[in-house]
């Protein structure tokens, strides 16, 4: 986030404190609110940047849950959907506890203090990443982008011109040309997300072949991490035990909208096939990887037998029929202290 937006929000959330706009808040929300997290780590244990929206630290976490400790009513999705089956209203202040993907570090540090404070959550996994030592493309990248960092590389001599042309359209390799050679990478964090936003901004083939050849730049070894960064199978089950549920989020954990209505079907039957393998019922939710949903996609999910799907707009986007949550993302960069965490929970538009 800029930090002339960073700085404007932190002004905003201080002077609704000090109104006393944020004590009442929780009192006048008439909708429940569903936070969706992702890691609980420290960034700088990690061998690669994170994207900003990707994690919390361990101390911001604590924080959050002693908040909601104070000033909300946490339940389950179940719960909730229990509740909506039931033609029921959830009560004011009701939230929601989610996080996506299965990272390893939901075990080491979020699920301890979960449990420290009796809060229950439900965590979505891509299943063909579960127990694998796989990595998402988006975190291959970031290796890239760190060994290029390392060795002085410029990020257009890693992705040079002539695999451009070899591999894509010409005015894909020069618009790729163009962009990269306006990142640098002296600013790893930002180069990131330059990066990654002009690659989600290409068609999946074409986003496809940049990725190998940025990869490919690189030394095999060091595109894994060091140790895994998913839950295994069996830590899945321990957590069952944990007040922790599980849904489904994809198989490969890629975008519906970019498959076909078949290979969405069939990667939805791989994931439930793979919970099935591993002795686990998940949840009837279907988490879209990057909220990324259509009404056609909707109904393909809804097919398979899902109750409900959760994508990443805001509450105010929730539908009572079908089923579509909206959610609150939580993350470090907007969310690392009780006014902005209390912001970003009750006031829709922050």
């Amino acid at each position: 986030m800029p930090q002339s937006v960073s700085s404007k929000r932190r002004t905003i959330c201080t002077l609704l404190q000090r109104s006393g706009a944020l004590r009442l808040a929780p009192y006048l929300s008439t909708r429940e609110r569903i936070l969706m997290y992702h890691r609980v780590t420290e960034p700088e244990l990690v061998s690669y940047p994170l994207q900003a929206g990707m994690f919390v630290r361990p101390e911001s976490f604590r924080l959050q849950l002693r908040y909601l400790r104070d000033n909300a009513n946490v339940i389950s999705l179940r719960e909730l959907l229990e509740l909506i089956f039931l033609g029921k209203k959830a009560p004011r202040r009701t939230v929601v506890i989610t996080f996506d993907d299965g990272w390893l570090d939901n075990l080491e540090n979020a699920v301890p203090l979960l449990k420290e404070f009796e809060f229950p959550a439900t965590i979505f996994l891509p299943t063909a990443f579960i127990g694998s030592s796989e990595m998402f493309w988006t975190d291959s990248v970031a290796v890239a982008l760190r060994r290029a960092q390392k060795s002085g590389e410029s990020l257009s001599k890693l992705c040079d011109g002539r695999s451009l042309r070899d591999r894509l359209p010409i005015d894909i390799a020069e618009l790729t040309e163009r962009e990269f050679r306006l990142i640098q990478l002296s600013d790893i964090t930002e180069a990131l997300e330059k990066v990654l936003a002009f690659l989600f901004s290409l068609s999946a083939p074409d986003r496809a072949k940049i990725v190998e050849i940025l990869i490919a730049k690189i030394p095999a070894e060091s595109v894994g991490p060091t140790t895994r960064s998913f839950l295994n199978w069996l830590e899945v089950r321990q957590l069952l035990g944990e007040n922790i549920e599980f849904g489904c989020h994809s198989h490969r954990h890629l975008l519906a909208t970019e498959l076909s209505e078949e290979e969405l079907r069939q990667d939805t039957v791989e994931s439930l096939a793979t919970f099935k393998q591993h002795g686990i019922e998940p949840l009837g939710v279907y988490c879209y990887p990057r909220g990324n949903r259509a009404p056609e996609t909707d109904r393909v999910i809804f097919e398979a037998g899902f109750s409900a799907v959760l994508t990443t707009e805001r509450p105010s986007s929730l539908k009572a029929s079908p089923i579509i949550f909206g959610r609150v993302g939580i993350h470090d960069d907007i969310s690392a202290t009780e006014p902005l965490f209390a912001s970003r929970l009750w006031v829709d538009r922050l």
